[in-house]
């Protein structure tokens, strides 16, 4: 299944975090050079590049049902790998978007503090 196209807006934050890893690569190799960690800035490039696929594909659930959390967050639970993850940063996007009254009852009765 081919994701829709991103909205300006979205892509724009695509560009934003994009900038924020490059930054973040930065700090890491300078703090690898100066610690001399052998391999571990590869380690944690592999990392942050698995984040933001994880966030590719939140942003994929959310925007297949951007009015419907359930739908949203169900469908990113239900995709395989590490859904927990995509999930959470899928319900994430949908509540931001479309506020707390868009969570069903089902979904916050469970919650530590849900109401």
């Amino acid at each position: 299944m081919v994701p829709p196209v991103f909205p300006e807006t979205v892509r724009a934050g695509f560009m934003r975090v994009a900038s924020l890893l490059e930054e973040a690569f930065d700090h890491i190799g300078q703090g690898v050079r100066k610690e001399n960690h052998g391999f571990a800035p590869f380690l944690l490039i592999r990392r942050y590049l698995m984040v933001l696929g994880l966030l590719y594909l939140a942003f994929y659930y959310f925007l297949k049902s951007p009015k419907d959390f359930e739908k949203s967050v169900s469908g990113a639970a239900n995709a395989g790998g590490d859904t927990d993850s995509i999930a959470a940063m899928t319900g994430t996007l949908s509540g931001a978007y479309n506020g707390i009254n868009s969570i069903p009852n089902k979904f916050m009765s469970n919650l530590e503090n849900g109401k």
